[in-house]
């Protein structure tokens, strides 16, 4: 038999008609009506040649009868005479000027000879990503293990629809990150697996099709409606290969505080993921060099001793209140002078004549994580919603009020683990004062 003349994906050319393609979907999802609720409006498919070359293909609801029984994903099949549209979509799931659409005059058949890539990934390199080099909304692929990541949660969109997302941070070989948001039953898929691995497992992904988008300086990548695709611990072999490169690149690095451990699951604070705050390990925060707020996770090993576990706050600011003696004339005419004790509120903003102090929580504490040891400041607003009390409700349980001496509640703290959002201030780096104020705090349950 005459060998068939296949034309690769890259050489379509509308100025002629009669082709005839091999190629594997790669992706197949069916898109609903938006007029008739329950019906598919047409069937979506991700095409790859021999060659690595992609297409996006349709086949309207009027042809299934024709061609729906032949359409799974992973099938290569021969297609001759597809009809090409104008791919002018602002959201290509491929990065082709055309798209394949399928009817009457088409004939599709199986066909078990197909050569090329089983996958067609084409990864993206993270730093690629997050130096903002490739443009908004471009599809990408990633692999990575899941550094961080957030519970799903239920969210509602525009149209009033209830729909779940999760949030997650990527890592590469070299540890650089990338945000990941995952979608409806992609965020389920991931979810239901997290929830189930064995502790100390890390869990390696593949994302193809997703979407990017740089925002505030960060590099972000979502699910692409229903053309993405996710890969989890999949035994392929681009995942064997992450892993073992990766394995082997800990234990070239076993002495170092970035040895990789296992998937860390963080409290659901959106604001934190999406907008400022990533997440770093003890070891790594002594390496910052700027201003900035992270998250750690970390077990209060300790309260620090030979340091005050309150101050006292001016009642209008909160700022510290120091206590002042001034020498005043007694007026009686005796040129005599007597000395008073007043208190000043150190905020220079602050127009109080008369102060009023009352004792504010400023707890030291020692937090461990698996890389090292943080010195961390927690203050009022949070001390209060773990204790349900006040500092001056505590320090008044104390005998002569000594501050050097701990309450008893402060016992709850010990051992437990926290994930906490701390402030790299200016002082901290200007001054190398290694103790971090926490300006949020969660508890990370057993």
């Amino acid at each position: 038999m005459e060998p068939m003349d296949i034309t690769f994906l890259n050489h379509l050319d509308v100025s002629h008609d009669n082709y005839t393609l091999k190629v594997r979907i790669i992706k197949l999802w069916r898109q609903p009506s938006f007029k008739v609720p329950g019906e598919t409006y047409a069937i979506e498919m991700i095409l790859m040649d021999e060659e690595g070359n992609k297409i996006q293909a349709t086949v309207m609801n009027k042809y299934f009868v024709k061609f729906e029984k032949l359409l799974e994903e992973n099938v290569c099949l021969l297609i001759k005479k597809p009809s090409l549209g104008d791919n002018t979509s602002s959201y290509k799931c491929v990065d082709h000027p055309h798209k394949l659409f399928l009817n009457f005059d088409s004939t599709v058949k199986k066909c078990n000879d197909f050569v090329g890539p089983i996958h067609g990934f084409s990864f993206t390199a993270f730093d690629q990503l997050r130096g903002n080099l490739i443009p908004d909304d471009s599809t990408v692929d990633l692999i990575g293990y899941v550094h961080t990541y957030f519970e799903i949660e239920e969210f509602k969109r525009k149209n009033g629809k209830l729909s779940k997302k999760m949030n997650l941070q990527l890592h590469d070989l070299e540890a650089r990150n990338i945000f990941v948001t995952l979608f409806d039953s992609y965020a389920e898929k991931m979810w239901n697996y997290l929830s189930k691995k064995e502790d100390g497992v890390l869990a390696v992904i593949i994302l193809q099709f997703g979407r990017y988008k740089f925002l505030r300086g960060r590099a972000y990548v979502s699910t692409f409606y229903s053309a993405s695709s996710l890969y989890i611990d999949d035994d392929i072999d681009e995942i064997t290969v992450f892993k073992k490169n990766l394995l082997a690149k800990e234990g070239d690095e076993t002495a170092s505080s970035h040895r990789v451990t296992s998937s860390l699951m963080l409290p659901n604070w959106r604001d934190d993921f999406l907008t400022k705050t990533v997440y770093h390990t003890m070891a790594e925060v002594n390496e910052i060099d700027q201003v900035t707020t992270v998250i750690v996770v970390g077990t209060i090993k300790c309260i620090t001793q030979g340091i005050e576990w309150l101050y006292n706050a001016c009642k209008k600011c909160n700022k510290k209140v120091i206590t002042k003696h001034i020498a005043s004339e007694i007026p009686d005419g005796s040129d005599q002078f007597e000395e008073k004790q007043i208190l000043e509120c150190t905020n220079q903003s602050c127009n109080e004549q008369v102060v009023f102090a009352i004792p504010r929580f400023k707890i030291p504490l020692r937090v461990q994580d698996k890389t090292g040891v943080l010195s961390l400041t927690l203050f009022d607003r949070d001390a209060q919603k773990i204790f349900k009390k006040s500092a001056k409700e505590l320090v008044d349980k104390i005998l002569d009020g000594e501050t050097n001496i701990f309450p008893n509640e402060f016992k709850d703290l010990v051992d437990k683990k926290f994930a906490f959002t701390i402030d790299i201030a200016n002082f901290n780096l200007k001054n190398n004062y290694k103790f971090f104020t926490v300006i949020k705090l969660t508890v990370i349950q057993p």
